[in-house]
């Protein structure tokens, strides 16, 4: 079947094309690390708008528990973990909010065995310290019971975008939204050199853009019109918990 080329731009194409937008020819420049930071702070942004609904975010990584340990830190670039599955054991782990798995379960590591359910309790955090070059924001979860030995599992993650460095770097951004971030960057980089009226019309066309990416973005859900929350998912697909809380027993002296 004959395909039209997909070519996407690149870091320095946009840097490029931004440039051309915004000095429209004139005898001034701007300087390459402004448009480019004008260019990354735009792709965060619309990223950010859309959420949890950025369907190009969107990944399946493999992540190995440690034995011994209910912990795990996730990569610092997932921002949301969807779900965890343990494809050995042909189980998915079943997710419980922080207050029902602190009700539940006493204390995750006096558990062990196969990993049956799993929290979110926070992220890294940097002290004053630390080196500013060191990253941190990751994601950290806890699993019950605590797996005996090392476990890999699969799991559906929204990533955080990146950060474009060099010119032959992409944006996260699909190809057919990347005028839209070429019209956020040129707004991003304000009234220079273009005029106030030229101005206002160029956010008037990114504030269009941003529109079109979130129907884009958020129709594809699978038949979903919005984001629902889980608990709110779990009423409306008329779903039974499958959870069963530890005994005290059980919790003080091993098993599930």
């Amino acid at each position: 079947m004959a395909s039209e080329a997909q070519d996407p731009l690149s870091f320095g194409d946009l840097k490029t094309a931004v440039k051309n937008t915004v000095d429209r020819g004139r005898d001034s420049t701007l300087d390459d690390t402004i448009v480019g930071q004008a260019i990354n702070g735009a792709e965060q942004f619309i990223c950010a708008e859309l959420g949890g609904s950025a369907r190009f975010l969107a990944d399946t990584i493999e992540v190995e528990l440690t034995g011994g340990s209910p912990d795990y830190t996730f990569p610092v670039n997932v921002d949301q973990v969807i779900s965890l599955v343990d494809k050995a054991n042909v189980w998915k782990l079943e997710w419980l909010d922080r207050e029902r798995f602190n009700a539940f379960v006493v204390d995750a590591s006096y558990n062990k065995g196969q990993s049956l359910y799993w929290t979110q309790f926070g992220y890294v955090r940097r002290t004053n310290q630390e080196s500013p070059n060191d990253q941190y924001g990751a994601l950290k979860i806890q699993v019950t019971p605590q797996p005996t030995s090392s476990v890999s599992l699969w799991a559906d993650v929204m990533l955080r975008p990146g950060t474009m460095v060099d010119d032959e770097d992409f944006p996260v951004v699909p190809i057919q939204y990347q005028w839209g971030l070429q019209t956020w960057s040129a707004y991003f980089l304000g009234p220079r050199d273009i005029g106030q009226k030229a101005f206002q019309q160029n956010e008037r066309l990114a504030r269009q853009w941003l529109d079109t990416i979130k129907r884009g973005e958020i129709r594809m859900l699978s038949g979903n019109q919005r984001m629902l929350p889980r608990e709110e998912y779990e009423r409306l697909a008329g779903q039974k918990s499958t959870i069963t809380p530890p005994t005290r027993f059980a919790q003080l002296y091993g098993g599930v």
